[in-house]
This record gives structure tokens, sequence and C-alpha cells, in this order.
């Protein structure tokens, strides 16, 4: 009777535990979903969303500058990722640059890079952020931020895919990415 009882509470057991590996597994391809979804990191799911979606994806495949507008926090760096993620240049750096933190006296020094005794700190030959970002995608954040007179030059940069460090004669051609 002994043997009878210990066979069926295993039975049951072994029941219970194929029940809940099956509803584990079940939450595994969920979870797995997400995280594998082409925009899991930027929540939504409306119309909206949706056609957002679909520019990031359009633009991905494209050399083009693009430009993300939206008021603070609104995941304006979370659409670049997107779209560097989608691009081909998706194994390639991605630099992000707060523009509103950038002084207006490093601001060449820190986009554009040095050469060795440029100015008083510039102790060795540095690569500016466009450099750095060469081959990847560079993401420009807050802009706006920006005199007028450094917006000139940034525009410069980023039209003619050319910068020249702070104390160099030659220019760098960038790549068109």
């Amino acid at each position: 009777m002994k043997k009878l009882l210990a066979t069926i509470y295993s039975a049951m057991r072994l029941r219970e535990s194929r029940d809940e590996i099956e509803t584990l597994k079940i939450k595994n391809q969920e979870i797995n979903q997400e995280i594998n979804s082409k925009f899991s990191e930027i929540i939504g799911q409306s119309q909206i969303m949706q056609r957002i979606f679909q520019t990031i994806e359009r633009v991905a495949h494209t050399d083009a500058n693009v430009l993300i507008l939206g008021e603070n926090g609104t995941g304006k760096e979370l659409v670049a990722r997107a779209i560097h993620r989608h691009s081909s240049r998706k194994h390639e750096s991605f630099v992000s640059v707060d523009l509103g933190s950038i002084t207006e006296t490093l601001f060449e020094s820190e986009l554009f890079g040095h050469k060795k005794g440029a100015f008083t700190d510039a102790k060795e030959d540095r690569a500016g952020r466009f450099e750095l970002a060469n081959n990847g995608t560079l993401f420009l954040d807050e802009i706006g931020n920006l005199s007028m007179p450094l917006q000139a030059k940034l525009l410069t940069a980023i039209q003619n895919r050319r910068v020249s460090r702070v104390g160099a004669n030659k220019k760098c051609q960038l790549t068109p990415d």
C-alpha cells in the first residue's frame, strides 16, 4: 500500500512539474519575443508609434543625416539608437554627445579633435567625436543650446563631411554614414 501511495504521489509531482515547465516555456517565449522585438526599449503600440517604427526602419537603410525632434525626455536618443541598430552601421560605434554640456571653448576640440600643442592643455593628438563615430553613428543632442556661430560650424562639418582638428592644416574626410 505504501508503494502504491508513493507511486501515485510521485506521478502527481511529476505532472505538476511538467505543467510548471510548460508554463515557464510559454513565459520564456513571451519574454524572448519582447527582448528580441525590433524596438524593445521604446514603449508604445499606438498608430503614431507604429508610424515612428516604420520611419526608423526606412531611414536606417539610408546614409541620410536624420533630425529627430522632441521635448526633453521623449526618447530622441532611443530613436537614434534604434536607427543605428537597424542600419548597416550597427556593428560600428554609436557616439552620443550632449552639446548642452560642452563649453564653447571646448566645442571644437571635443567634436573635431586637436593636435598636440594646439593649445595649452593639448599634450597629445586627440580624435574628436566626429572621428570616433566615423563609420558609425554620431548622435548630437541639444543642438539648440549651441550659439549660432557654433551651430554654423557644426552644420558645415555635417554638410561637407569633413572636420579639421584644432591646430591641424589638413581636413579629415568622414565616411557618408
